[in-house]
């Protein structure tokens, strides 16, 4: 929930009349990137100014070389150069990676951990987590794999991307497209990616040609220039660019091409020109390519996969009519006939009958392109991106809005949703889409008891009963005719259908529902009996179905960001549980975690004690010594400390054989 704090007022004296003042520590924040250049690392680079410096202490680390460098460090950011860092998948120096990132945070103590990029995003994800990094968030600025890699390629690299968003609190997209899909794949929860728009320094893109360009290449002012910006690499297709240029060349002799930018596919390129009999201009990297650019008659993209893509944003800011293939988050920006048009990936004919229609209807291409141009000076400029990054920053580390507060008393109406992150902290879960913000309605979950309706905040403090009860039962809904129970350990509540502990009686109780209110505090050991690799969410999706509309669900499973995942393969994130759970219409959540911070109220799960501590320990002593048995005792050692401290910051005891590390309330409302 977002902090609320009155402003102090304006100063009664200056601070420079005042006696010595104590300086006060920042939050410390590291950005970690793979390739601190191209369009990921400026958006990185202008992220990291734009944050408030008398908040924040921002650091930015990733692969050695580039040109952003040096301009970081004129700002006031620390930077660190990782040795041996590869954009491609190296064991050996991912591992060394892995090392030095680790060290650099364990000696820093960064509060915040924001990745970008594929391996940065793994990689710095990782050391954050097992650093124990309080707030790790990761921006998607595209994808690691795309459709056109081998599919045991694809599938790792998905999967890759889906054990780190377990260990994530936040993410971000850089376009409406880019979130949809990141949900779609799984690789975040649902409503929990805020776009922020990939800014750009609007201030140095021209908006008028100078016919400069043309004048050192010869270019006839009426030869009409097709262009492209960009790396002359796999993902951005250049030789479908020259592809398109020789059917274009066929038809339309008075037609120059332009290609600005280098890489690998730079030769090839030539080649195919030479082979194909077109004239192109290889300008190879140029400072200037923003300006050469705004002589374009039409500006293409024909990228096989791009988040979003800087020279794209660019482009548009110019003015430029805009031709890109209908790839992740670029169909956000070029809308067909309003903004530009778009063509199929992987086909030159597509880009080539585009090109040629804007070209022969220049009123036209001339009117989207100012389209264009008006949309992205309103909602590219970098002071939004950072608005909404450091909004979410400060709501994470539970600071105050940058401006005055509001208090006016919100409606339901106008009342965010209210969820709990993987840490323990309630968040506002805020619709944060910068294309067509809008509000969501808001969620109260309260009224469970077993001995009557009370409010969340008016539950018992522990529970009342015996050492063998458990507080679950404070959350049955009093008004609930029936209850499905499965019990964690032979547990009975009067009234309620308690489960057979076999796949089949399981299976046949399920059925007979819905049921008004569904208990089951030990989803993990459950989960047992179905003995697929995502058991525990297959599981919680059956209950989660089994409920009635206006119904109650109450689950309790391992945390999968604790030691518990090692377990095997019965552990939830709080993302995928809450996810299950609004795919089944479950609109009020609450989701409270125990372990690895134990800040999980003592009315919902007590700490364990003496029992439960020797049972974290008697599950993670493992029995056989290898290459990763330090990790594993780094592990038992953590989890044995983080039951120590439960036991003596949380009064009482359920006394139970397990006690769950995440616990969810919720309500289904549709």
């Amino acid at each position: 929930m977002r902090a609320v704090w009155t402003p102090a007022g304006p100063p009664v004296v200056p601070v420079d009349v005042l006696p010595d003042q104590p300086a006060l520590p920042r939050i410390k924040v590291l950005h970690v990137i793979t390739k601190f250049w191209a369009g990921a690392g400026g958006n990185t680079l202008l992220t990291a100014i734009g944050t408030d410096p008398a908040r924040y202490e921002v650091w930015v680390a990733g692969c050695e070389g580039g040109p952003l460098w040096q301009r970081a460090e004129s700002a006031g950011i620390r930077t660190v150069q990782l040795r041996g860092f590869k954009e491609t998948i190296a064991p050996l120096h991912d591992l060394r990676v892995l090392l030095q990132l680790i060290r650099l945070i364990r000696r820093e103590r960064f509060s915040i951990v924001h990745t970008h990029s594929a391996k940065g995003g793994f990689l710095g994800r990782l050391a954050a987590w097992l650093c124990g990094v309080p707030v790790i968030l990761y921006t998607f600025h595209g994808f690691s794999y795309h459709d056109f890699m081998s599919p045991a390629r694809r599938w790792i690299y998905v999967h890759l991307e889906r054990v780190a968003g377990y260990v994530t609190d936040g993410f971000f997209a850089v376009a409406p497209r880019v979130a949809r899909e990141a949900i779609d794949q799984r690789l975040a929860p649902p409503g929990g990616v805020a776009v922020a728009p990939s800014a750009v320094e609007l201030s140095g893109i021209p908006e008028v040609d100078t016919d400069a360009f043309r004048a050192e290449r010869g270019i006839p002012t009426n030869a009409p220039i097709v262009g492209t910006v960009g790396r002359l690499d796999y993902q951005k297709a250049p030789l479908d660019f020259v592809r398109m240029a020789a059917l274009i060349a066929g038809h339309r002799a008075d037609v120059r091409f332009v290609m600005v930018g280098d890489g690998s596919l730079r030769t090839d390129a030539e080649r195919e020109a030479a082979r194909l009999g077109v004239e192109i201009v290889l300008t190879g990297e140029r400072n200037d390519a923003p300006a050469i650019a705004a002589s374009f008659d039409v500006f293409v993209i024909s990228s096989l996969y791009e988040g979003l893509g800087r020279a794209l944003t660019e482009a548009l800011a110019s003015g430029r009519p805009v031709v890109a293939t209908a790839v992740n988050g670029v169909p956000d920006l070029v809308e067909p006939g309003v903004t530009g048009l778009l063509a199929a990936p992987g086909e030159p004919a597509s880009l080539a009958s585009a090109v040629e229609w804007l070209l022969e209807h220049p009123d036209e291409a001339r009117r989207m392109g100012a389209q264009a141009r008006d949309r992205v000076r309103s909602l590219f400029p970098p002071q939004r991106m950072c608005a909404i990054v450091q909004s979410r920053y400060d709501e994470l580390m539970g600071l105050p809005a940058a401006g005055p507060p509001d208090h006016a008393p919100r409606d339901a109406a106008q009342s965010p949703q209210v969820l709990v992150s993987s840490n323990g902290r309630h968040e506002a879960h805020r619709d944060t889409d910068a294309w067509t913000p809008r509000k969501n309605g808001t969620v109260s979950v309260g009224g469970f008891s077993s001995q009557g309706t009370r409010s969340r905040d008016d539950r018992p403090a522990r529970p009342t009963s015996d050492a063998r009860a458990l507080n679950w039962t404070f959350l049955v809904p009093a008004d609930a005719s029936t209850v499905f129970l499965l019990p964690s350990d032979g547990e009975r509540l009067d009234g309620a259908i308690v489960a057979e502990r076999n796949a089949a009686a399981l299976r046949a109780a399920i059925a007979e529902g819905p049921y008004p209110a569904v208990a089951a505090p030990d989803i993990t050991g459950w989960a047992s009996l179905i003995g697929s690799s995502r058991a525990a969410e297959r599981l919680l999706g059956r209950l989660a179905a089994s409920v009635e509309p206006g119904g109650w669900l109450y689950a309790g499973f391992a945390n999968a960001r604790s030691p518990f995942h090692l377990l095997g393969t019965a552990a939830l994130s709080r993302q995928r549980a809450t996810g299950i759970l609004r795919s089944n219409g479950f609109g009020e959540v609450d989701v409270y975690v125990a372990f690895p911070d134990h800040r999980t109220p003592a009315y919902l799960v007590s700490a364990a004690r003496d029992a439960e501590l020797e049972y974290f320990m008697r599950q993670l002593s493992f029995p056989h010594a290898g290459p990763v048995d330090g990790l594993k005792g780094a592990l038992r050692r953590r989890a044995i400390a983080g039951a120590q401290r439960a036991a003596r910051s949380v009064p009482g005891s359920v006394g139970a054989r397990f006690v769950p590390s995440m616990a969810v309330v919720a309500r289904r409302t549709a």
